[in-house]
C-alpha cells in the first residue's frame, strides 16, 4: 500500500520490508542470475575507447 501527500510517497514498512526480504533471499540463491553491473566499459563488443599507443 502506498499514497502521495504533497509529492512525499509513503510507504506500508512491512510490505516494503517483506520486498526487500524476498529479494536478499534471491539474490542469496542466485536465482536472479546475473545480478548486478557486468564488468566492462559499458560499449559492449564494440572495442572502440581509449587506448595508449
Amino acid at each position: 500500500m502506498a499514497c502521495t501527500l504533497e509529492r512525499v510517497h509513503y510507504y506500508d514498512q512491512r510490505a516494503v520490508e517483506a520486498f526487500w526480504s524476498k529479494w536478499r533471499q534471491d539474490v542469496g540463491t542466485g536465482r536472479l542470475g546475473a545480478a548486478g553491473r557486468r564488468p566492462g566499459n559499458g560499449r559492449g563488443n564494440q572495442g572502440i575507447g581509449h587506448s595508449c599507443a
